[in-house]
């Protein structure tokens, strides 16, 4: 499993005092949307498999996606809705439990891809608060 930290986040958490969690959310869903809809489609499998908890990441989760492949990002997104809403103060883990999706990360840097992106991400949400 590979894990991906952001770090040097007092510098914006000093640019928005008092609205972090806003700032947290908009960010946790920009990003989430992100690696969800850089996930490779054939059937929709993959990408209609992510998962979101709060301080742990998921543990033997079974596979709940059965779907075509145009709903499985809304799909995926509907369930980490949650957790991201409730993710300020708290250790964020996006997981996806389908065999082969280490495989598409080292093809397709989903993930690696959108947490280099995560200055971008972050500057967007907090020049969204003005």
């Amino acid at each position: 499993m590979a894990v991906y930290q952001l770090r040097n986040l007092d510098k914006w958490v000093q640019k928005v005092k008092g609205e972090e969690d806003k700032v947290v959310r908009a960010v946790g869903l920009q990003m989430t949307n992100e690696f969800i809809n850089r996930t490779r489609v054939r059937y929709g499998t993959a990408r209609g498999n992510w998962h979101a908890e709060l301080n742990a990441p998921a543990i033997n989760i079974e596979r709940d996606y059965v779907g075509t492949p145009s709903e499985a990002a809304q799909h995926s997104l509907s369930k980490c809705t949650k957790a991201i809403a409730e993710a300020y103060g708290k250790r964020l883990f996006i997981t996806n439990n389908i065999e082969y999706i280490e495989h598409l990360e080292s093809l397709d840097s989903m993930v690696r891809g959108t947490v280099l992106e995560f200055n971008r991400a972050i500057g967007a949400a907090v020049k969204g608060l003005k």
